[in-house]
């Protein structure tokens, strides 16, 4: 490497004097042994990658999660992310994406995607489901005039089917079972 910086350096002196003397013979001349340094460093380069290659450090699996909320608030989102699904009752929107709430966010994706795994211990379907279903499990008890298929609509599920399923493998019970016994018989 020393051979090719020694090279640069002269070359670039050659340059100087022949722009000086605007001498087309020392300029090419300068043209040429600049062309052979090049094909040197080129050479050189697959025979010692660790002079001339840059390496990149490998980040741990727990760097990449640092690095990747280290430029975020992560409070501040958190507490961002509890507005908008309780006040803003965005959990009962059917077509809500991890798109569509990160973009209200002002984050990326992927980095409330991590957020929900890393603070909360959810992914972002089961964190919305999770807040769909308190929801329902109030309105169980409390609105004993609503339908169960009311409920699963009002809270967001799209179906009675798939409330039924998370709702039972959330509380081990179905609605209509969790109604029954969460309020007191007369």
């Amino acid at each position: 490497m020393l051979i090719y910086y020694s090279f640069g350096f002269l070359l670039f002196a050659v340059f100087f004097v022949g722009h000086i003397l605007k001498s087309e013979e020392i300029l090419g001349a300068a043209v040429l042994v600049n062309g052979i340094n090049a094909i040197y460093f080129f050479f050189a380069s697959y025979r010692y990658p660790e002079f001339t290659q840059k390496t990149m450090p490998v980040l741990s699996a727990g760097s990449k999660k640092a690095a990747m909320l280290s430029s975020i608030d992560v409070p501040s989102i958190l507490s961002r992310l509890e507005k908008i699904i309780a006040t803003e009752e965005g959990f009962r929107d059917q077509n809500i994406t991890v798109q569509s709430l990160s973009t209200q966010l002002e984050i990326q994706n992927h980095q409330l995607s991590r957020i929900l795994k890393d603070y909360l211990g959810y992914n972002f379907r089961s964190y919305i489901n999770q807040k769909r279903l308190e929801e329902a499990k109030r309105l169980l008890t409390g609105k004993t005039e609503m339908s169960i298929i009311d409920i699963a609509y009002a809270v967001g599920f799209n179906s009675k089917s798939s409330f039924n399923a998370a709702f039972s493998k959330d509380t081990g019970l179905t609605p209509s079972n969790y109604r029954k016994t969460a309020l007191p018989t007369s």
